[in-house]
């Protein structure tokens, strides 16, 4: 059992990989499979352990098609130490990348990297082979963020974070929101996420990044009314 996991379904050998998360009290540093043959019973298959050993906790990750590869990044680690009360931890900006071929974890070291954060909104940019982050929460600046992040993953092995300077009005700071990636226009798009704290402010707006390369743009695509609420 755990919760805060990231996951995502890997094409091509048709299983569920799970990465990461907390169970009743520590974050876990274990990636896990969930096959899914077409007859039988799906089974779990443990894949690998982060070989630092630093469990982790609200990540978040996507799928590198053409590195055949789940990227995770960033989110809430410790070393496993059941004498440390359990909020002993702090934020990554860690990137490591799984491959479903071979099941081998591999630590990424990429160039200048954005601040220690958990749950940004993040997707895979397949036209231009990237992953781009928005937001999420640091502790290292005691607040939420709204800066927009792109992580080039052009090489297997070499990898270089640049911060996009969008044009339009940017969403306000923000953690937890959810993010999809959409191939036909180009763009990403952002659904809700919560201001500082946990009883603060809950968002329900749609925001727009076009993803052209070098002109990205922020832009409010919040439907006018019959929305969901901004409860928890």
């Amino acid at each position: 059992k755990r919760r805060a996991i990231s996951s995502l379904y890997d094409t091509i050998n048709k299983r569920i990989i799970i990465f990461g998360g907390e169970d009743a009290l520590f974050p876990i540093n274990q990636s896990l499979a969930v096959n899914l043959p077409a007859t039988g019973i799906f089974y779990y298959q443990e894949l690998a352990l982060m070989v630092n050993n630093a469990v982790r906790d609200a990540q978040v990750s996507v799928y590198d098609s053409a590195n055949q590869r789940m990227i995770s990044a960033f989110g809430y680690g410790r070393i496993y130490n059941p004498a440390l009360p359990e909020d002993t931890g702090y934020h990554l900006n860690e990137i490591w990348g799984l491959s479903v071929g071979d099941n081998s974890l591999r630590h990424i070291s990429p160039y200048m990297s954005p601040l220690a954060r958990e749950l940004p909104s993040v997707v895979y940019d397949s036209l231009n082979n990237r992953l781009v982050a928005f937001g999420g929460l640091s502790y290292n600046q005691g607040d939420t963020l709204n800066d927009t992040w792109a992580l080039s993953l052009n090489s297997a092995t070499n990898s270089t974070w640049t911060r996009l300077s969008p044009g339009g009005t940017l969403p306000v700071k923000r953690w937890g929101a959810s993010a999809i990636y959409d191939p036909v226009n180009q763009r990403m798009l952002i659904f809700g996420g919560k201001a500082l704290g946990d009883l603060s402010t809950h968002y329900s707006d749609v925001w727009e990044l076009s993803l052209t390369s070098g002109s990205e743009t922020w832009t409010n695509r919040t439907p006018g009314s019959g929305g969901p609420s901004t409860g928890r």
